[in-house]
């Protein structure tokens, strides 16, 4: 039975962002453009970007292109043939011609990467934190079956995370880019991390109070701990210090609790990130 199996990733700051994809974008990854093509990567096909150039502003550009999609074709771009596409109306065939024709170089964002010879490209910016990985697997269906797809995602953080990146807080605010306003008991929650292959936890920290000790759990305020470190005054709230601590690696993903001690003070310190060293 023939099938199709598409592999992206797409990268953003944290797990909050809100993800706004293009319903043309939408349709199109549900179908198999993406198989041969990519916006910017050279596959079976061109790159979407290449036939924007060819085409945009060209007039029955667009009629053309939709004739060519639905019924196939072959010598445009080279002698790969394009196959036929009939399971599309010539409605969708010419929204989706549209929305190609109108990128533009240096105006497109990198919104996905195309996995080729097992390998997934990432884009070199401090922003993009998580990666955002989705497998989708189509069989094309035979005699009475009919087509069956399938799909999962999986996301993944970088080693350092920002600490008002956390998925879950208590007893504590988000001051911008860091965890302030600590008091005892609270408590940190950053889930699904790897640590198969860390020894040791990095945090840049501050305080102009108490200080406190911090206790890194796994899976839960009162699951095993897997960390401990001190954090003293570091001479002000504005005065970052990095304080290390080792850890045992933990051999299955899942979610580290960070709990913050010291009994009956508040104001204990400020965090702004965590990073879990190889």
């Amino acid at each position: 039975m023939d099938a199709r199996t598409l592999v992206t990733a797409r990268f953003q700051k944290d797990l909050n962002e809100k993800e706004i994809v293009h319903p043309v974008l939408g349709m199109m990854q549900s179908s198999d453009c993406f198989n041969c093509h990519a916006v910017q990567q050279k596959i079976v096909g061109p790159p979407f970007m290449e036939i924007a150039e060819r085409y945009r502003g060209q007039a029955g550009a667009v009629e053309q292109s939709v004739q060519r999609v639905i019924k196939g074709s072959t010598g445009i771009w080279g002698e790969v043939p394009m196959l036929p596409h009939t399971q599309h109306s010539v409605q969708q065939v010419e929204q989706m011609l549209r929305w190609i024709y109108e990128l533009k170089p240096g105006k497109t964002d990198q919104w996905t990467s195309r996995g080729l010879n097992e390998i997934l490209e990432v884009p070199i910016s401090p922003k993009n934190r998580i990666a955002i990985i989705e497998a989708t697997y189509t069989d094309f269906g035979r005699g009475p079956v009919a087509s069956l797809t399938g799909s999962t995602t999986i996301r993944l953080r970088h080693r350092t995370i920002e600490g008002e990146h956390c998925d879950e807080y208590s007893g504590l605010s988000i001051m911008g880019s860091k965890l302030g306003s600590i008091k005892h008991g609270a408590s940190a929650v950053f889930r699904n991390l790897n640590l198969s292959n860390s020894s040791s936890i990095t945090v840049r920290v501050a305080s102009g109070g108490p200080g406190c000790t911090l206790e890194f759990h796994s899976g839960s305020k009162e699951g095993k701990q897997i960390a401990e470190l001190e954090v003293p005054n570091t001479g002000g709230y504005d005065r970052f210090v990095f304080r290390h601590a080792s850890i045992a690696p933990i051999p299955e993903r899942g979610d580290v609790v960070i709990v913050f001690n010291n009994p009956g003070k508040g104001g204990l310190m400020d965090l702004d990130w965590i990073r879990f060293d190889p």
